[in-house]
């Protein structure tokens, strides 16, 4: 009887251990697993991240290769109050002075604007002599109107102006500085995963300018 007794609780430790090494090891594989996973997803990340980089990288050198100190051509300006101007006029108007000119059109990203105006809106603040002029592209001036409206940019030099002009089909808003020499001078892509780089550029392009 005590034989008996012996053998099933040594069948018992027995089984016990098999559980407790079973449950080690699958535990140790899942560990295992999921570090493989997380090395995964981290070496994806990285990669995306490279690619990204690089593809910003690329569209930014791509604009300042093809035009960078090309003539601005002349354009059609519509004000906030639906007056109209060249742009060239409005130039010789401002005197012998440079301005940081935002463009962009309807047809980019709307976070990325508002990114921009908003970057723009916190330079001014450090800098209120900064000179920004904002040049955007609406196909309905009912939605111009609105633009302005909703990022209150009443107190900014903002004109709309048609979308094929200064450079809008470029396919990505940019910065350039604009004097009367008519020249796009000193071109930067923005990017909102890169917000210091758009603020260093500003505030660079300010100081290097006399802006």
């Amino acid at each position: 009887m005590r034989t008996h007794h012996v053998s099933t609780y040594i069948i018992w430790a027995l089984g016990f251990l098999l559980i407790w090494e079973t449950n080690v090891i699958v535990w140790t594989t899942h560990g295992e697993r999921q570090q493989r996973t997380f090395h995964r997803l981290l070496t994806d990340s990285l990669a995306y991240t490279l690619r990204y980089m690089e593809d910003y990288r690329m569209q930014s050198d791509q604009m300042v290769f093809y035009y960078e100190n090309a003539p601005v051509t002349d354009c059609i300006l519509e004000g906030k109050d639906g007056k109209t101007l060249g742009l060239k006029s409005w130039m010789d108007s401002a005197g012998d002075t440079a301005w940081i000119v935002f463009r962009y059109t309807e047809l980019h990203c709307a976070t990325c604007m508002e990114q921009q105006i908003a970057l723009i809106r916190q330079v001014r603040e450090q800098h209120p002599e900064g000179r920004f002029l904002i040049m955007t592209s609406y196909h309905y001036r009912d939605y111009f109107i609105q633009f302005l409206r909703t990022n209150q940019l009443t107190d900014m030099a903002v004109y709309r102006v048609p979308e094929e002009d200064l450079l809008g089909n470029a396919g990505v808003p940019f910065f350039f500085v604009l004097d009367r020499d008519m020249r796009y001078k000193n071109l930067f892509v923005p990017d909102k995963a890169y917000e210091r780089l758009t603020w260093d550029y500003l505030t660079a392009r300010m100081e290097r300018n006399n802006l």
